[in-house]
């Protein structure tokens, strides 16, 4: 498993499609990407992904039979949502 990003352009005389989508590779089929269709106006565009993560910070005791033996920090986060932003250049 690992990250991959694509970008995908078909241009004809005055016609230009642009797809992004950007995935992990897995072996289920529940991963999915990001489209975004860009106008056909001629215009330049950026496209600008914001994601929003949720940060857990966790302190974990360890003991063995009551006694201390000795403490681990762990930070795991969450992806709660991610917004696509087309912006005209």
């Amino acid at each position: 498993m690992g990250s991959n990003t694509s970008i995908g352009v078909s241009v004809s005389w005055g016609v230009v499609s642009l797809s992004v989508s950007s995935g992990a590779t897995s072996d289920r089929s529940s991963v999915g990407g990001i489209f975004v269709n860009v106008p056909g106006d001629g215009c330049h565009y950026i496209v600008k992904l914001r994601k929003n993560y949720t940060i857990y910070h966790r302190k974990l005791d360890y003991y063995h039979y009551e006694e201390y033996e000795f403490t681990i920090y762990r930070d795991e986060y969450n992806l709660d949502s991610i917004d696509v932003l087309l912006e005209k250049v």
